[in-house]
């Protein structure tokens, strides 16, 4: 072998060996860059967690479909609330609940039997609103009802806040509506819009729909209003309310798409 011929052969070595080197950086480079893919994936994935408000207004909700209310909370805590989530529970009225932010979900189906409905009967509403008795409950109630969840949205304020930006939140509120007042939540630290889903337990199955003793038009009217109300509290939010027919588990899976979309 010739000095000439070494010295190409050197060379060629040395190519190799540089071809190489770029080739193992590159690999490299293409490994850290599926390395960060991969880790952002996992962040975006734990971010997905969402707290759940849920307010039951008890005030708003006939006794007799009690079993209606624990079942849509035992379904909301199988259905709605996954790993990771967090979750607040209220009452308005006598039931008394009241449980913090927690990550454990069984929570739910630990109180929900301490739920009752305690809202006054439709022909009482309906003598009521109709200037028929002396009394006001139905006002009173209302007003007792929504200073409740004004209370509860100030005392979860400062958490919601802190969320705002980097979690979703949603507010489940079950109730059977109002016939004087369209109810508005206020906002969490005065600026954050949080979507707003009321469930009205009259439209689970089996439910009682109260009707003795009051004639089509003033029930068509008492039925208008109610409903309107809880439409109107939604959809002001970005929410929606459960709409006669609906299917349960299809609607908490469609608020959980509103919320984490």
């Amino acid at each position: 072998m010739t000095p000439e011929n070494g010295t190409d052969d050197t060379r060629s070595g040395r190519s190799l060996r540089a071809a190489v080197q770029v080739d193992v950086r590159y690999a490299r480079a293409i490994a850290l860059v599926a390395a960060a893919a991969l880790m952002a994936a996992g962040l975006s994935g734990a971010q997905l967690a969402v707290r759940w408000l849920i307010i039951v207004d008890d005030l708003h909700v006939d006794f007799r479909n009690t079993g209606q209310v624990r079942t849509l909370l035992k379904a909301i805590a199988a259905g709605l609330i996954r790993d990771g989530d967090h979750v607040a529970l209220y009452s308005t009225g006598p039931s008394s609940i009241s449980v913090e932010w927690t990550r454990d979900r069984g929570a739910v189906d630990s109180v929900a039997r301490q739920i009752a409905g305690n809202s006054l009967k439709v022909s009482d509403i309906v003598a009521i609103t109709q200037g028929l008795t002396p009394t006001d409950e139905v006002g009173q109630r209302a007003t007792l009802a929504l200073s409740r969840v004004d209370e509860i949205m100030a005392s979860v304020d400062p958490t919601i806040d802190r969320w705002i930006g980097d979690r979703w939140i949603g507010i489940i509120f079950i109730s059977s509506g109002y016939v004087d007042r369209v109810p508005s939540l206020p906002r969490a630290g005065g600026r954050a819009r949080i979507p707003i889903f009321a469930i009205d337990p009259r439209l689970l199955p089996g439910a009682t729909v109260d009707r003795a003793g009051v004639n089509a038009d003033r029930w068509n009217a008492y039925w208008a209003a109610t409903r309107d109300s809880l439409r109107a509290l939604s959809e002001q939010s970005g929410g929606f309310a459960l709409a006669e027919g609906d299917d349960l588990a299809a609607t908490l899976a469609r608020i959980r798409d509103r919320v984490i979309g």
